[in-house]
């Protein structure tokens, strides 16, 4: 009688009566290697394009890709790739690094997506290939981004203010700032005792003195506009008390021996204040001077 094959890792199982002087030292120690690779072997496999690439296999001996527990693959492909596995009971652990997504699978089978710079543990059941769901019970601390494709259920309610929030805190959340007349309705403090909207009469924005507020795109994708309507004409006042602005030439008053006097008229003007001296301090500053 014929050996024959393990099905999921096709190690030999030697027939009655065989491999004569060969049972151990060759037929054995076949078995045993193959279980430690099966354990904890390490495959690396460069993809070089987004063809299908099947597993190889092999009855009885380690040069079998599929016997492998860890399956690292390589390269820079730039589409999405397949790889084919024995339909057969298996489990794996994949990291992907071959530039795209990996998709283990069976032949006729479907397989979940790795995205590639991930790793992931998977297993076949004889049809198709599963992403085994992580589970932690407890604190688990993830240094990096994290990508979710599906919903994150059974989030408790956060409490401090760096904690995610749930879809019914986020629910009341809302509710608490829109009121029964529409969705977009706001309250100017917690204390406001009336939702409504930011423009328009009654509008939670009012314009005060030198104010305007324009609503733009009105009935569709609106979007409310804040203007000062307040005019400068370049008047000055002296003090708070002065009741008259004017412009600087004719609020700077000239005194005993001071001259005012506005330069480039009509341009980029500006205003020279200039002391002059007295025709007495001169003449006596001559005397003295020939007196010396």
């Amino acid at each position: 009688m014929a050996d024959s094959a393990t099905t999921r890792n096709r190690l030999r199982k030697q027939s009655l009566g065989s491999n004569l002087n060969t049972w151990g030292d060759t037929k054995l120690n076949e078995v045993l290697d193959c279980v430690d690779q099966i354990s904890d072997g390490v495959e690396t496999i460069n993809l070089s394009d987004s063809t299908d690439y099947t597993l190889t296999t092999s009855n009885y001996t380690v040069s079998d890709q599929a016997k492998q527990r860890v399956l690292l693959f390589t390269g820079s492909l730039s589409s999405a790739v397949n790889i084919i596995i024995p339909s057969s009971e298996k489990h794996f652990i994949v990291y992907n690094a071959c530039g795209a997504n990996l998709v283990p699978k069976t032949s006729s089978g479907s397989g979940p997506t790795i995205p590639t710079g991930f790793y992931t543990t998977v297993y076949c059941d004889g049809s198709n290939v599963y992403g085994r769901p992580f589970y932690v019970n407890g604190a688990a601390q993830i240094n990096g981004a994290v990508t979710v494709s599906g919903k994150i259920i059974n989030l408790t309610t956060g409490t401090a203010d760096s904690d995610g929030v749930n879809k019914g805190q986020m629910d009341s959340a809302i509710a608490a700032s829109t009121s029964g007349t529409g969705a977009g309705t706001v309250k100017v403090t917690s204390a406001d005792t009336t939702n409504r909207f930011l423009g328009g009469g009654g509008g939670a924005l009012q314009a005060g003195s030198g104010i305007t507020l324009t609503v733009g795109s009105a009935g569709a994708d609106e979007t409310l506009t804040v203007a000062s309507s307040v005019t400068l004409d370049g008047k000055a006042k002296v003090s708070t008390n002065d009741t008259t602005p004017n412009f600087l030439e004719n609020k700077i008053v000239a005194g005993s021996n001071i001259t005012v006097a506005v330069l480039n008229d009509g341009g980029n003007e500006t205003v020279q204040i200039t002391a002059t001296v007295p025709a007495t301090i001169e003449e006596h500053a001559l005397s003295y001077a020939m007196s010396l």
